[in-house]
């Protein structure tokens, strides 16, 4: 009876040793995508904060994913108001203050023109995977 006894307690050990052995570190996977990287052109001031100034009469602003071949949109922020996209269709975002359309790893940004006095601010976030990425415009009031 104690050799049965000894024997189930040694083959727990074995198994659990085999289970714990037998397991992939995957913790790199976790979070492991590379923050997105872009460029845009020469007349844009980006900085690395993709903060961009935008002028009251707003403006139209294209970048592109140089790290990702697939972008499309999470979000966007006008003033306190999200905005998403349409079911289905994570390619454009249309809200009160701009546009957002992503074709492939090409985001381009419209701002409208800003009417009221005081300066106003959108933050759009486009997604690839599990990474996201951030532009804040801040645009002038007229």
């Amino acid at each position: 009876m104690k050799t049965r006894v000894y024997f189930g307690i040694l083959l727990m050990v074995l198994l659990t040793m085999a289970g714990l052995s037998a397991c992939d570190d995957h913790s790199d996977l976790v979070g492991a995508w590379d923050p997105m990287e872009w460029e845009t052109d020469a007349n844009v001031n980006i900085k690395k904060t993709h903060d961009i100034s935008v002028p009251a009469e707003g403006g139209t602003y294209q970048f592109m994913c140089t790290n990702y071949s697939r972008v499309w949109m999470a979000g966007a922020l006008e003033g306190e108001q999200y905005v998403i996209p349409e079911e289905g269709n994570f390619h454009s975002i249309v809200g009160q203050m701009s546009r957002v359309d992503v074709k492939e790893n090409v985001m381009t940004v419209v701002i409208l023109p800003n009417d009221a006095d005081s300066a106003r601010q959108v933050v759009v976030t486009p997604t690839a995977g599990d990474t996201f990425s951030s532009f804040t415009f801040k645009q002038a009031g007229r």
